[in-house]
């Protein structure tokens, strides 16, 4: 008479297991979930930012053949009553500042033929437009440097960008280097 409710409780203790399995694996599921969903978000910055990059790149290389013969811009100082968010590009003299303050003149950019960056209430959007700064670090005035005949100009290309949230952010830069002599007309 023991053994009769021995299958009993037997199959509470296996279903208590089953459930506390099911639970385990429900948790590690929305885990997993937001994990995917933070780097797709960080991605999408990352894909931003790049594109701004790219797109200041196009713009000094315009600017380059535009003003040619005249050399590319060489940047102004850019000062504290400087508009904070300018719609066209400009190149600053000086690096930007640590920590930021609220007037650094990004430049806010749509990258033209990106219809991804529409305003931030927009649903599945990003959660801002890109932004970059142009800063002009020197110039090379003569000899060969890679494919470019100089003289040369360098710049340092800073670009922030936000995924769907703000908590997905990044930050990229790179030196870009503008040539106005003979051969490649830019290189990276």
């Amino acid at each position: 008479m023991r053994q009769r409710g021995f299958i009993l409780v037997t199959s509470l203790i296996f279903l208590v297991l089953m459930t506390l399995l099911g639970l385990s694996l429900f948790g590690s599921f929305n885990t997993n979930q937001t994990i995917s969903g933070n780097f797709r978000e960080k991605q999408r910055a990352e894909d931003a930012a790049q594109a701004a990059i790219n797109y200041a790149e196009y713009w000094l290389d315009t600017q380059a053949m535009l003003l040619s013969p005249a050399p590319p811009p060489q940047g102004i100082a850019c000062g504290t009553n400087s508009n904070p968010t300018p719609t066209t590009p400009v190149v600053c003299t000086q690096a930007l500042p640590v920590p930021l303050p609220a007037t650094v003149p990004w430049t806010t950019t749509t990258v033209p033929g990106a219809a991804s960056y529409p305003a931030p209430a927009a649903a599945g959007t990003y959660s801002s437009s890109p932004m970059y700064y142009i800063q002009f670090l020197y110039q090379q005035t003569g000899g060969l440097l890679g494919a470019l005949t100089c003289p040369c100009y360098f710049y340092k290309i800073t670009a922030a960008a936000n995924g769907g949230n703000s908590n997905a952010a990044s930050i990229i830069q790179t030196v870009y280097i503008v040539g106005s002599g003979t051969g490649s007309r830019s290189g990276g």
